[in-house]
């Protein structure tokens, strides 16, 4: 029967090797050389100039987060205005979740 100091020195002596042994990765690379040929390189070319905001990209063009809150929308009753003055009414009247849910579904 073990005293608790050495059950205690055990235990951490069995936690301790299986600590090493799990973290241990040898001098295996995680890819082979053949899988690293075939991975893509980040595209560096074409990339939006920073704009100091949030770009999207959608399909194979980017746009600013400026550009969609300026972009024209048809109101209800048939005006054209910038989508940021058809929601800003709604933004300041309510908090964000509610905000959320009325412009859902006209965005």
């Amino acid at each position: 029967m073990l005293t608790r100091l050495g059950e205690a020195l055990w235990r951490s002596l069995v936690l301790g090797l299986l600590l090493i042994a799990g973290c241990y990765r040898g001098d295996k690379p995680k890819f082979t050389e053949e899988e690293l040929a075939q991975m893509p390189y980040a595209v560096r070319e074409g990339l939006p100039k920073c704009s100091g905001g949030f770009v999207l990209a959608v399909g194979d063009k980017t746009i600013t987060a400026d550009e969609v809150i300026e972009s024209p929308i048809i109101t209800p009753d048939g005006a054209i205005v910038p989508l940021i003055e058809r929601f800003r009414p709604i933004a300041q009247k309510n908090d964000f979740e509610q905000f959320r849910e009325q412009a859902r579904g006209e965005l």
